[in-house]
């Protein structure tokens, strides 16, 4: 990748999207000082570059009837059961994302529900793909972190 991709003014623009992924160019542009035009430019080549990947709007869970969050940690024990679960997670509506991971377990899912009956429904179905473990989400103390680019010591200026 073009080291000049993810310049100082690149690094701002990014972390300002992230923050507020509707920012007009001119926002952005008085931000990092420069002209819309130029923004857009710069935009669209960290599109181009597959840097930015797209853009979403970021949806209170509550407000839409999934206000029960757990984690949830499979261990199947096939391949053919790790193919299985990837596909029925895919397909449920409150898998909000499935990670395969090292360790003890295979998977860690997050997930959002409507309450206790949807969660144990939820776990009854995985149930299929190996032993589980669940915790309950208590609180958020945040969400949304701004990945920053990393810059290995002897570039920064």
């Amino acid at each position: 990748m073009d080291e000049r991709l993810l310049d100082e003014t690149n690094r701002q623009l990014l972390a300002a999207l992230q923050r507020d992924g509707r920012a007009s160019y001119r926002e952005l542009g008085d931000l990092v000082g420069l002209s819309p035009p130029a923004v857009a430019d710069r935009i669209k080549r960290l599109e181009e570059a597959g840097v930015i990947v797209g853009y979403r709007a970021i949806i209170d869970l509550e407000k839409v009837g999934r206000p029960l969050m757990a984690t949830v940690r499979v261990g199947p024990t096939t391949k053919e059961e790790c193919d299985r679960l990837e596909a029925w997670a895919a397909e449920q509506a409150s898998v909000l994302r499935c990670w395969r991971v090292t360790g003890e377990d295979c998977y860690h899912m997050v997930v959002a529900v409507s309450g206790p009956t949807e969660l144990h429904h939820l776990l009854d179905g995985v149930m299929e793909y190996g032993p589980s473990n669940t915790s309950l989400v208590l609180s958020q103390p945040f969400d949304h972190a701004i990945v920053e680019p990393y810059v290995p010591a002897d570039d920064v200026v």
